[in-house]
Protein backbone atom coordinates (compact mmCIF):
# COMPACT_ATOMS: atom_id res chain seq x y z
CA UNK A 1 0.00 0.00 0.00
CA UNK A 2 1.22 3.30 -1.29
CA UNK A 3 1.02 6.78 1.53
CA UNK A 4 1.33 10.19 1.03
CA UNK A 5 4.72 11.11 1.33
CA UNK A 6 5.26 14.66 0.12
CA UNK A 7 2.39 16.78 -0.13
CA UNK A 8 1.22 18.91 -3.06
CA UNK A 9 -2.70 18.16 -1.62
CA UNK A 10 -3.10 15.88 1.19
CA UNK A 11 -6.42 15.64 0.35
CA UNK A 12 -6.87 14.00 -3.09
CA UNK A 13 -5.00 10.90 -4.20
CA UNK A 14 -6.01 12.04 -7.97
CA UNK A 15 -4.41 15.46 -7.61
CA UNK A 16 -0.93 16.03 -9.34
CA UNK A 17 0.77 17.52 -6.89
CA UNK A 18 0.15 14.72 -4.52
CA UNK A 19 3.41 12.15 -4.18
CA UNK A 20 3.40 8.33 -2.52
CA UNK A 21 5.69 6.38 -1.16
CA UNK A 22 5.32 3.13 1.14
CA UNK A 23 6.58 4.75 4.29
CA UNK A 24 4.52 7.86 4.48
CA UNK A 25 1.28 8.16 6.71
CA UNK A 26 -2.09 7.43 5.04
CA UNK A 27 -3.99 9.81 3.02
CA UNK A 28 -7.22 11.03 4.81
CA UNK A 29 -10.22 10.03 3.06
CA UNK A 30 -11.63 11.55 -0.19
CA UNK A 31 -14.58 14.46 0.53
CA UNK A 32 -18.13 13.29 0.24
CA UNK A 33 -18.55 10.90 -2.87
CA UNK A 34 -20.74 11.60 -5.69
CA UNK A 35 -24.20 9.06 -4.19
CA UNK A 36 -23.66 10.89 -0.87
CA UNK A 37 -24.00 14.39 -2.16
CA UNK A 38 -27.18 12.98 -4.57
CA UNK A 39 -28.65 11.44 -1.21
CA UNK A 40 -28.19 14.72 0.68
CA UNK A 41 -29.47 17.02 -1.94
CA UNK A 42 -32.66 14.56 -2.16
CA UNK A 43 -33.52 14.72 1.11
CA UNK A 44 -33.12 18.74 0.89
CA UNK A 45 -35.54 18.90 -1.73
CA UNK A 46 -37.99 16.31 -0.23
CA UNK A 47 -37.99 18.86 2.92
CA UNK A 48 -38.21 22.18 0.96
CA UNK A 49 -34.71 23.44 2.04
CA UNK A 50 -32.80 26.08 -0.01
CA UNK A 51 -30.41 24.65 -3.02
CA UNK A 52 -26.80 25.08 -0.90
CA UNK A 53 -26.09 23.24 2.57
CA UNK A 54 -22.99 23.85 4.38
CA UNK A 55 -21.56 20.11 6.28
CA UNK A 56 -18.74 19.45 8.04
CA UNK A 57 -16.81 16.38 8.33
CA UNK A 58 -14.24 15.04 9.99
CA UNK A 59 -11.29 12.48 9.82
CA UNK A 60 -13.15 9.98 12.24
CA UNK A 61 -16.49 10.05 10.47
CA UNK A 62 -18.31 12.44 12.27
CA UNK A 63 -20.55 14.95 9.90
CA UNK A 64 -22.59 18.02 10.73
CA UNK A 65 -25.01 19.69 8.68
CA UNK A 66 -25.52 23.10 9.08
CA UNK A 67 -22.80 23.17 11.71
CA UNK A 68 -23.24 26.30 14.16
CA UNK A 69 -20.26 28.39 14.72
CA UNK A 70 -19.39 26.67 18.32
CA UNK A 71 -19.61 23.51 16.59
CA UNK A 72 -16.70 24.10 14.23
CA UNK A 73 -14.61 25.63 16.57
CA UNK A 74 -15.40 22.13 18.77
CA UNK A 75 -14.57 20.56 15.73
CA UNK A 76 -10.93 22.14 15.14
CA UNK A 77 -9.96 22.63 18.65
CA UNK A 78 -10.50 18.25 18.54
CA UNK A 79 -8.17 18.11 16.18
CA UNK A 80 -5.13 15.72 16.79
CA UNK A 81 -1.61 15.73 15.03
CA UNK A 82 -1.00 13.86 11.93
CA UNK A 83 -3.07 13.00 9.81
CA UNK A 84 -6.49 13.98 11.33
CA UNK A 85 -8.36 16.68 9.66
CA UNK A 86 -11.70 18.31 9.27
CA UNK A 87 -13.68 19.62 5.74
CA UNK A 88 -16.56 22.30 5.85
CA UNK A 89 -17.91 21.43 2.29
CA UNK A 90 -20.44 23.43 0.83
CA UNK A 91 -22.90 21.53 -1.71
CA UNK A 92 -24.66 23.61 -4.10
CA UNK A 93 -27.02 22.10 -6.80
CA UNK A 94 -26.14 25.65 -8.55
CA UNK A 95 -22.24 25.50 -9.07
CA UNK A 96 -20.37 22.86 -10.78
CA UNK A 97 -16.93 21.29 -8.75
CA UNK A 98 -16.21 20.59 -5.17
CA UNK A 99 -16.30 23.97 -2.86
CA UNK A 100 -14.62 23.24 0.42
CA UNK A 101 -11.87 24.55 3.34
CA UNK A 102 -10.45 21.62 5.28
CA UNK A 103 -7.40 21.77 7.80
CA UNK A 104 -4.90 19.29 9.57
CA UNK A 105 -2.84 19.83 12.32
CA UNK A 106 0.48 18.78 11.10
CA UNK A 107 2.45 16.74 13.35
CA UNK A 108 5.51 19.78 13.82
CA UNK A 109 2.29 21.50 15.21
CA UNK A 110 1.17 23.61 12.36
CA UNK A 111 -1.63 23.78 10.64
CA UNK A 112 -2.17 23.31 7.17
CA UNK A 113 -5.21 24.90 5.37
CA UNK A 114 -6.41 24.33 1.71
CA UNK A 115 -9.56 25.74 0.01
CA UNK A 116 -10.67 24.67 -3.25
CA UNK A 117 -13.16 26.94 -5.65
CA UNK A 118 -14.93 24.56 -8.05
CA UNK A 119 -12.32 23.25 -10.03
CA UNK A 120 -8.60 22.07 -9.56
CA UNK A 121 -7.00 25.20 -10.95
CA UNK A 122 -8.70 27.20 -8.02
CA UNK A 123 -7.20 24.62 -5.32
CA UNK A 124 -4.97 26.09 -2.97
CA UNK A 125 -2.87 25.83 0.60
CA UNK A 126 -1.08 27.69 3.55
CA UNK A 127 0.35 27.03 6.53
CA UNK A 128 0.06 28.73 10.13
CA UNK A 129 0.50 28.21 13.76
CA UNK A 130 -2.80 30.14 14.76
CA UNK A 131 -5.40 27.86 15.33
CA UNK A 132 -7.49 31.22 16.26
CA UNK A 133 -6.06 32.42 12.34
CA UNK A 134 -7.60 29.11 11.06
CA UNK A 135 -11.10 29.36 12.99
CA UNK A 136 -11.84 33.03 11.86
CA UNK A 137 -11.34 31.62 7.98
CA UNK A 138 -13.43 28.46 8.50
CA UNK A 139 -15.97 30.82 9.92
CA UNK A 140 -15.46 33.43 7.79
CA UNK A 141 -15.79 30.87 4.86
CA UNK A 142 -18.91 29.37 6.15
CA UNK A 143 -20.49 32.66 6.44
CA UNK A 144 -19.53 33.14 2.67
CA UNK A 145 -17.52 36.24 3.82
CA UNK A 146 -14.96 37.40 0.65
CA UNK A 147 -12.22 38.35 3.08
CA UNK A 148 -12.02 35.10 4.59
CA UNK A 149 -8.58 34.05 2.59
CA UNK A 150 -7.01 37.42 4.41
CA UNK A 151 -3.82 37.35 6.47
CA UNK A 152 -2.03 33.81 4.89
CA UNK A 153 -0.21 33.23 1.92
CA UNK A 154 -2.07 31.53 -0.41
CA UNK A 155 0.23 28.66 -2.79
CA UNK A 156 -1.73 27.00 -5.70
CA UNK A 157 -1.48 23.40 -5.26
CA UNK A 158 1.28 21.73 -6.34
CA UNK A 159 3.95 23.68 -4.76
CA UNK A 160 5.43 22.11 -2.48
CA UNK A 161 4.83 23.09 0.83
CA UNK A 162 8.31 24.42 2.15
CA UNK A 163 7.87 23.68 5.86
CA UNK A 164 7.69 27.69 6.18
CA UNK A 165 4.35 29.90 7.99
CA UNK A 166 2.77 33.29 8.96
CA UNK A 167 4.48 32.08 12.44
CA UNK A 168 7.28 30.30 14.58
CA UNK A 169 6.42 26.36 14.53
CA UNK A 170 6.89 26.58 18.36
CA UNK A 171 3.10 28.37 18.38
CA UNK A 172 4.77 31.75 19.66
Amino acid sequence: MYRLSAVGSWSDPDDPGAVYGPDAPPAPPPLLTAQERTWIRQQRLRQGEEPSVLVAFDSRGNMTRRPSRPRIGIMLAALGRGNEHMVLQRLDDEREGDWYVQVRLRDDNVYQLEHRDGRAAEHYWTLTVSQDKVRDALLGWAAGKADWRGGFMWNRIGAEPDGQCDGPADGG
